[in-house]
């Protein structure tokens, strides 16, 4: 009799975090700090409470679906920071509520090198609805993916050094059982660091509103999550399908559409007809566009990617292999030392 194929989403033991409490049934209070805004409160206007917690926000950085960032100054070191000032709604269940307990409580766990560091946080409950203001590093840089649309296609040395950093930061987060599940150029940020990796800029991991703490069953297998999210054209086809997927293995999948956008400057999947970029994922139909690399990709180069953007999530590599992989080991090794040199104080 044939010898049962183990699956992939089996772990050894618990995850770090899997035995603490559950962001999503926390309260708002219990992750972040709350203060009414308006006439007869302590505090007039949110102005008020940004100066009580010694910061000025000073010219806005960018602006989106999330919100608006601006450069703050901690005004106790005259330190410059970076401020994300969100807009909740007025309703406490509201989804991106529960988006906020989760990244809070995320960033207030990951703590490391390559991972944008949270400084402070809180809500402001007015009238006209509930922002919340999150103060964290500034990343001086940009984000990778406007990086690299001014670079264009990286060298492989260079593309080791840079792919290293990211990889430090998520395999840190999945140690500790947390999935990231937006993965993306856009969610790495730039600080300048000449005594980084590259000796340029230092690659940090960002934006956790998508984040959770994964779980085990009952079997001991890695719980599977059945919710649709992320930027598609970085979704594993598990996703796209609908289907149950373990979280740490659609990482890996962004993780190597990633790579192959250092390496190209273009997606390995033609997303103008969805239904088609999901068949030619499914069927492997997909090369590299050599024309525009910077040189021939090596032969472990390759070897990586195929694993990486592999659709089948039994057969995709897992982050134990990938951190040991050849092409990528001594960097990834150098990235870590370096991180275990700089440990951040918790």
């Amino acid at each position: 009799m044939p010898k049962k194929k183990k699956s992939k989403s089996k772990s050894k033991g618990l995850f770090a975090l899997e035995k603490g409490p559950t962001p999503s049934k926390m309260e708002p209070k219990e992750i972040t700090g709350l203060y009414n805004v308006g006439p007869g409160q302590k505090f007039q206007t949110e102005e008020d409470i940004i100066k009580f917690f010694k910061y000025k926000l000073e010219e806005k950085l960018g602006e989106g679906g999330f919100g608006v960032v601006y450069i703050a100054v901690d005004q106790t070191t005259n330190a410059r920071q970076a401020c994300k000032m969100c807009q909740l709604g007025n309703n406490m269940n509201d989804s991106r509520i529960m988006d906020m307990k989760n990244e809070l409580f995320i960033m207030e766990k990951v703590k490391h090198l390559y991972i944008v560091k949270l400084m402070k946080h809180f809500m402001c409950l007015t009238p006209t609805g509930n922002r919340l203001y999150i103060f964290m590093e500034l990343a001086d840089g940009g984000d990778f993916g406007k990086f690299m649309s001014k670079t264009g296609p990286l060298t492989e040395p260079q593309a080791k050094l840079y792919f290293a950093q990211i990889i430090c930061g998520i395999n840190h987060m999945h140690s500790l059982g947390i999935a990231h599940r937006d993965i993306k150029p856009g969610n790495i940020l730039l600080k300048k660091d000449t005594t980084s990796l590259t000796g340029d800029f230092l690659l940090l991991v960002t934006d956790f509103g998508l984040s959770r703490i994964q779980h085990h069953d009952n079997q001991g297998q890695i719980a599977m999550n059945r919710t649709v999210c992320g930027t598609p054209i970085f979704m594993a086809p598990e996703i796209l399908l609908r289907k149950p997927y373990v979280a740490f293995g659609v990482d890996i999948w962004a993780l190597g559409v990633t790579l192959y956008i250092m390496m190209t400057s273009h997606l390995p999947f033609d997303f103008r007809d969805r239904a088609k970029a999901v068949k030619d994922m499914v069927e492997k139909k997909w090369t590299f566009d050599e024309d525009v690399m910077k040189s021939k990709p090596s032969k472990e180069y390759c070897s990586l990617m195929q694993r990486m953007i592999d659709p089948n999530p039994e057969q995709r590599i897992t982050m134990q292999q990938l951190t040991k992989d050849k092409w990528l080991a001594d960097s990834y090794n150098k990235a870590q030392k370096l991180a275990n040199q700089l440990k951040r104080k918790k």
